[in-house]
């Protein structure tokens, strides 16, 4: 057993916390985190071009400076994982070899896609294809991997290779990398599930102190901000949906309303706890998913569909190379404006869909 593993004490986490009408809180994680989110909002609100402007600016500085190690990152982790996937490591139990899970693979199936994606899915599901699509027969730097100018099926082929490329391996090798770094402390170690147990190894002792309530609050955060990108694209396209098919201006005012609606009922899901809330409401969508599924191949060209679903997944294997490369990129728009701005998303999503992970595994 490793040195700091033999120190561990369980009794040092939380000494720091408070109560207050039945909520239990750090406070020196909760009022950072509570101040400079409200300053944000607050911002937001009062100078609402100034703060767009800044915030693109800031948007598009991070993602030309910092692209080669968004990428970087998302490689090494994805490879980190097939490796341990496929070492001995990948048969170890989380919890001992007594350990059972909680949870059907249904359940977790249902849960881990409804946390992890939700609704980025439905928003991007048929819009990305397509503009990759069209950008890809036009061709130039906007077009995944410089396109295929008045190629039909090589431009579909590039379209559905970076749509698949953006939303599978990458994205759930980061999520599965912090939520088995949270349940191997978490379930073998003793220690609680917080992002800054994962850093106990370096840290020792620190990490219940301040330099752990910093990690903390970069993680809230983080899940914060990634949440309102999330929240945002939902209210948007359930209001052109609304104004579609009823005729309601899409108004701010709309909009937010709608979001009010949407965090109502995520607040009663997460209040009826997992079992009572939150699994039942991604089996529900889970059944959903699987009956338009049906509907699309029983009613569509079946074996049509059934071909090109995998080709498509033989297209994302033969540009995989190629999407992943973090260097000397021809389509710098395509690599900004789609995969690197994925990559953050995903990275601001992973403390929170990895906690979660971790939760019901």
């Amino acid at each position: 057993m490793a040195d700091w593993a033999r120190d561990i004490d369980p009794g040092d986490y939380g000494r720091s916390n408070r109560s207050w009408r039945g909520m239990v809180f750090n406070p020196a994680v909760f009022l950072p985190t509570v101040l400079l989110s409200l300053a944000v909002i607050i911002f937001s609100i009062l100078a609402p071009t100034a703060s767009a402007d800044m915030f693109a600016a800031m948007r598009t500085g991070a993602l030309a400076q910092f692209d080669w190690f968004f990428m970087s990152v998302g490689n090494v982790v994805l490879l980190f994982c097939i490796g341990i996937a496929l070492s001995p490591l990948g048969k170890i139990r989380l919890g001992g070899k007594g350990a059972t899970p909680d949870y059907s693979r249904l359940s977790w199936f249902s849960m881990l896609f409804g946390a992890g994606m939700g609704i980025g899915l439905v928003f991007y599901g048929v819009g990305e294809p397509v503009t990759h699509f069209m950008s890809s027969m036009a061709g130039g730097g906007a077009a995944p991997l410089g396109g295929a100018p008045g190629d039909a099926e090589g431009a579909r082929a590039l379209a559905m290779a970076a749509t698949i490329y953006d939303w599978s391996l990458h994205p759930w090798a980061m999520y599965a990398f912090v939520g088995l770094a949270l349940a191997v402390f978490a379930y073998d170690f003793n220690l609680p599930l917080s992002m800054r147990s994962a850093f106990y190894p370096l840290m020792g002792k620190a990490a219940w102190g301040r330099p752990g309530d910093v990690i903390e609050v970069l993680a809230v955060l983080a899940t914060i901000f990634g949440l309102a990108t999330s929240l945002g694209l939902g209210a948007k396209q359930a209001m052109a949906g609304i104004t579609y098919l009823y005729g309601i201006p899409g108004t701010a005012g709309a909009i937010v309303a709608l979001i009010a609606i949407m965090a109502g009922v995520t607040f009663l899901s997460v209040r009826g706890g997992i079992d009572r809330g939150i699994r039942i409401l991604s089996e529900m969508n889970m059944w959903v998913a699987f009956a338009l599924l049906l509907f699309v191949l029983l009613t569509g060209a079946t074996l049509t569909l059934i071909g090109d679903f995998g080709a498509n997944i033989l297209a994302y294997l033969g540009h995989l190379t190629a999407l992943s490369n973090p260097f000397g990129r021809s389509d710098q728009g395509f690599f900004h404006d789609w995969t690197v701005y994925y990559w953050a998303w995903w990275m601001s999503w992973a403390p929170f869909v990895g906690m979660f992970m971790a939760r019901i595994s």
